[in-house]
């Protein structure tokens, strides 16, 4: 019998995405290492999950480029503030930047990690061309351990998506995050993209929760969530 496994939901961030030529590169998963929150939180019961598409940084804008490094430093200080007012267990980002010249040129992440005092955190680089490097990321209260980020085969339209994994301690039992980001503009992509998933959730056999931006159609959606066993977990969806 398959292991129940939680499902939650949360927005796509619109706005301007690159377009690449296409490269036949296979998908491939990368250990990244183990971290620990500066300040653990003590064991509660339950998990509070947040999961935000940063958007490159660029908030309500346009585009990223409109707005500068102290623009994106604003943008980013708002998240801060919107993650200590939430206080989940767990945060779930994507389009997380790091040397982008389209977003400033500074590690997105790291700006928030330092505003958030030091939480455990995770970063997969699932697109790194034509001077941009960003992907799906992770923080946490508790220690990040066996992580990974998984970097989806190349569209050949769109830029690389992929998925950030680690797992935590839930009182005592194992439980795995997944932070997902899934391409936008192709539904034969995104299922061959699920199907990835799907592979490594098997292989790491533990109850997990997968969240983040599925620019997917709810009926598709719904029907890997069944195939795999899952649970559509409840929660609030916003932009």
């Amino acid at each position: 019998m398959r292991k129940r496994t939680a499902f939650a939901i949360a927005t796509a961030a619109a706005g301007l995405l690159g377009v690449v030529v296409r490269v036949n590169t296979p998908p491939d998963t990368t250990p990244l290492p183990d971290t620990v929150a500066s300040s653990p939180r003590p064991a509660t019961g339950s998990l509070a999950l947040l999961s935000l598409n940063l958007g490159h940084g660029r908030g309500t804008a346009n585009s990223q480029m409109q707005l500068g490094q102290d623009g994106i430093h604003a943008v980013l200080d708002r998240v801060a503030e919107l993650v200590r007012r939430e206080h989940p267990d767990v945060v779930a980002l994507q389009e997380v930047d790091t040397q982008s010249w389209w977003s400033g040129s500074f590690d997105h992440l790291g700006v928030l990690r330092r505003s958030l005092d030091e939480p455990a955190w995770a970063h997969g680089i699932h697109a790194d061309a034509f001077g941009l490097q960003y992907g799906t990321a992770l923080l946490g209260h508790d220690r990040f351990a066996q992580v990974e980020s998984h970097r989806f085969g190349a569209s050949g339209f769109t830029p690389r998506k992929g998925f950030t994994i680690a797992r935590i301690q839930l009182d005592g039992r194992p439980l795995d995050i997944v932070s997902l980001h899934l391409d936008f503009a192709l539904p034969p992509i995104r299922k061959a993209q699920l199907r990835e998933l799907a592979a490594v959730i098997e292989r790491r056999d533990a109850p997990i929760v997968v969240t983040g931006d599925f620019n997917m159609e709810p009926e598709v959606l719904a029907a890997f969530v069944r195939d795999q066993g899952m649970t559509t977990a409840p929660g609030d969806v916003t932009f």
